[in-house]
């Protein structure tokens, strides 16, 4: 009874024990409790031990301007104590009594919680407005406003003092579609008799959704001086710049917050087609030339030109009459982004080809928009253009257009349109392409390039070791080939060149043995040819050319030159076909027996299986392409992928499917990974030109590398092309080494030379791009859109936006974010789920 007693008493002591400990880690408090509306605090976290994860989105009543970490480590009594400090600026967003909530702080798997802190926020006075030193005033054209529909938010921020350092931190715009004019203006304003200079910001504001939002605060930071003066007797003299200093302290402006309306566009019940333009817009079309023939081209110039979103300006269907074939061009723009807004001209081009003759009418085109002056749906239409076509000298040629269009391309004489096709080319639906062609990773490159290298420095080392006695096969060998070399000298007496033949070929027979000697008879000679693969015919035929030397070296027949050719002739075969001999049986030796032959079977039964599960999958993608489920196919050709089938014309095909989806951004990711593996296939190149003509983000700078001039052939061969060539090669040559250091001749003749000289070229150019891949890792945009950041956190600066298919670099990754470069002068940070890596 009394341990019962004494667990419950234990029991009962652990539990505050642990729940006092879950807020002991963690705590937050402010320099402030009381400030005006124009005032701001700064919060400070400290969490004892290691670093931990602050949740700062649960903060309504303030704008987080600034943040920034600390550590502080102590030591009392020889105990080590460490505090990380989360420290925060805060602006108060309205008046009245604000509230910090608990936040909550996560470390590892513990999460603890700060206390809540109130505030209460002043509003200031007329007077105090009044007689401000520094203020900023925010305000917008449009407070309510239709989808689609840009206003102009400005922001303008006044100064009756000096200032230094400041800094602007704009509102998130939520919900809008924000780009700031090109100009900031500034000029001086009297307010109550006391002059302030004026900097005057203005933004575009395009709303993407509707509903009613609030604009928050902008903030602006800077120094401005604060005079200390020394005179400790009020004198005068000592109020000048000489016994006065100036310091500074940091001053936190911000703005008025803005609500906004954004309405639906009434319903549309018009006959054409709406455009989705919100504005004042027109539309013209020209024609180069009213008077053509069959086969030669015109060009159709439509632009559309006016003031609000034109930048989402695209044309609706254009009735051209069936008797024509027509090529796009791409689009032009010239924008103007002004202090009243967007205003230019988009200029489609297309190139209309005859292909009957006769009179034609072009109707004319219409573009529906809505009208913001009357809050009425507009439609304006170009003029009606007029076409004789009459008949070429090659009409019959002509008159097979629809049926041989590479016959018509050559009659096409484009004069201001580039060709580029209505759409993507197509699939590619070979089977063959399931195969895996990935390229070799840098460490099995390099393990495969020292193989030939270590195997040559053994051979190096075992000659060495062996080499002060020589084999019977070298020596031999040596033998022979020094004999039959004088016995070719033409200027030899009968017995010398007998001599000197006869000794070749035994010397030549007895190599392939590994013994010395000097003679052998007819019947060992036939039984070692035999024993090395030669026919008995063959041996025969040895036979007789040794028994007619033997007869003319000790008979008393003479030696005439045309037989004394024969037998050369004859010689020269034999050892030919000697060495074909060995190498046949060199190959042979290596061939599987009946037993691998069975496991190999097996195995590739496996093999087979697996293939017949990725040709299945193909067919289907292939099958839902075609059927217009673009997305579906995407997923089974990503299925082959994940199967281990990677390549470039599978990438190919799923930039191909994403395109048709919709998905700018991954159809320019899949092509510019297919693009690594197969950078040279035409279809490739075509497609991936045309996709990029949908990116929005166009890059003002392009600079040339040295690189790419030193190493210009690396863009004419493919990355796995070149990592085969320089194993090749380099294997060539250590080949051609090994033959040499066994022979003992010199390695490096100009032969030699060549084929230590060519690898080297070619593994160099590997190298370095080796080394660009590991330091240059490229991105592309996948969110439609993405909003770039000074700082790798949601509360940092948004610096400019970036849209789906633009490729940029990353530099670095930190937490969720990369760190990306587009252009001179624009890096920032992006979250990583908003692009991905190549």
């Amino acid at each position: 009874m009394n341990k019962i007693i004494f667990y419950i008493l234990l029991f009962l002591l652990f539990i505050p024990v642990q729940g006092f400990s879950s807020n002991i880690g963690v705590s937050a408090e402010v320099n402030k409790n009381i400030i005006s509306e124009n005032d701001s605090i700064f919060l400070k976290v400290v969490i004892d031990g290691e670093q931990g994860n602050v949740d700062t989105s649960i903060i309504t009543d303030f704008k987080v301007i600034e943040s920034s970490t600390g550590t502080s480590v102590s030591i009392i009594n020889g105990k080590y104590f460490k505090k990380v400090i989360y420290n925060y600026i805060l602006m108060p967003l309205k008046h009245g009594t604000l509230k910090i909530p608990a936040l909550e702080v996560s470390k590892g798997n513990d999460i603890f919680y700060t206390r809540e802190i109130l505030i209460k926020v002043s509003k200031l006075s007329s007077h105090e407005k009044d007689y401000r030193d520094i203020f900023a005033n925010a305000k917008i054209s449009e407070k309510e406003l239709f989808l689609g529909q840009q206003t102009i938010y400005e922001l303008e921020f006044y100064t009756a003092v000096n200032f230094s350092k400041a800094r602007l931190k704009e509102p998130s715009f939520l919900n809008f579609f924000a780009t700031e004019t090109n100009k900031r203006q500034e000029f001086s304003e009297n307010i109550n008799g006391r002059n302030y200079k004026v900097t005057r910001i203005r933004y575009v504001l395009i709303p993407e959704k509707t509903g009613d939002f609030e604009i928050e605060p902008s903030v602006i930071m800077c120094e401005i001086p604060v005079q200390q003066n020394r005179d400790p007797f009020n004198d005068l003299f000592f109020k000048n710049q000489f016994f006065s200093r100036t310091n500074t302290r940091t001053k936190k402006i911000k703005t008025n917050s803005i609500k906004v309306k954004v309405n639906e566009l009434p319903i549309y019940n018009g006959k054409e087609e709406f455009s989705g333009l919100v504005g004042k817009f027109f539309i013209k079309a020209d024609i180069d030339k009213t008077i053509l023939k069959t086969g030669d081209s015109a060009t159709l110039t439509i632009t559309i030109s006016g003031k609000g979103n034109i930048i989402d300006a695209s044309l609706s269907q254009i009735l051209i009459p069936e008797s024509f074939k027509i090529y796009d061009d791409i689009t032009k723009k010239k924008l103007n982004l002004t202090l009243q807004g967007y205003s230019g001209e988009k200029i489609f081009k297309k190139a209309l080809v005859p292909i009957k003759s006769g009179s034609f009418i072009i109707k004319p085109i219409n573009l529906c928009y809505f009208d913001i002056q009357s809050n009425k749906y507009k439609t304006v239409s170009s003029s009606s253009l007029n076409l004789i076509v009459g008949k070429s000298q090659q009409d019959a040629t002509n008159e097979n257009f629809l049926q041989n269009k590479q016959t018509t391309d050559k009659n096409i004489k484009a004069k201001s349109v580039e060709f580029t096709g209505h759409d993507i080319l197509a699939l590619k639906t070979d089977p063959k392409i399931l195969t895996q062609k990935n390229q070799l990773s840098f460490y099995v490159f390099i393990i495969l390039l020292c193989i030939p290298c270590v195997i040559f420095y053994f051979l190096k080392i075992f000659l060495f070791f062996t080499g002060k006695k020589e084999s019977p096969f070298i020596i031999m060998e040596k033998i022979s080939r020094e004999s039959f070399k004088k016995a070719e000298n033409s200027s030899l007496l009968k017995q010398d060149f007998l001599k000197f033949l006869y000794t070749a070929l035994i010397s030549k027979i007895l190599s392939k043995k590994g013994i010395m000697g000097k003679s052998l008879t007819k019947d060992e000679a036939e039984e070692i040819l035999i024993s090395t693969g030669y026919s008995t015919n063959e041996a025969n035929e040895f036979s007789k050319i040794l028994s007619d030397i033997e007869a003319l070296r000790y008979g008393k027949n003479s030696l005439n030159l045309d037989f004394k050719k024969e037998l050369i002739k004859r010689c020269k075969i034999f050892f030919k076909t000697l060495g074909v001999i060995i190498l046949c049986c060199f190959v042979f030796s290596f061939l599987p027996g009946e037993s691998s032959a069975n496991s190999n079977s097996q195995s590739g039964n496996k093999a087979n299986l697996a293939v017949n599960k990725v040709n299945l999958i193909f067919v289907k993608a292939i099958q839902e392409y075609k059927q217009g489920k673009y997305l579906k196919a995407c997923k089974e050709f990503e299925k082959i992928v994940e199967k281990g089938i990677k390549n470039g014309e599978i990438y190919y095909n799923i930039g191909n499917s994403y395109f048709k989806a919709g998905n700018i951004g991954r159809a320019i990711l899949w092509y510019e990974r297919s693009k690594k593996i197969i950078p040279f296939d035409p279809d490739l190149k075509f497609n991936l030109n045309y996709a990029e003509n949908f990116v929005k983000d166009i890059k003002s700078d392009s600079k040339v590398n040295i690189s790419d001039i030193l190493f210009f052939w690396k863009n004419m061969i493919s990355f796995r092309t070149l990592q085969y060539f320089s194993l090749i090669s380099f294997l060539i040559f250590f080949i051609y080494a090994g033959i040499q250091t066994v022979i003992k001749r010199k390695i490096f003749t100009y032969a030699g030379i060549f084929l230590f000289f060519f690898p080297i070229i070619i593994t160099s150019t590997l190298f370095f791009d080796y080394f660009q891949r590991g330091i240059n890792d490229y991105a592309v945009i996948i969110k439609d859109k993405t909003f770039v950041r000074s700082d790798f956190s949601d509360n940092s600066t948004k610096l400019f936006v970036l849209h789906s298919g633009t490729k940029v670099k990353v530099q670095k990754r930190q937490e969720k974010y990369f760190k990306i470069f587009f252009s001179k002068g624009k890096i920032g940070w992006l979250k990583q789920e908003d692009a991905e890596i190549i």
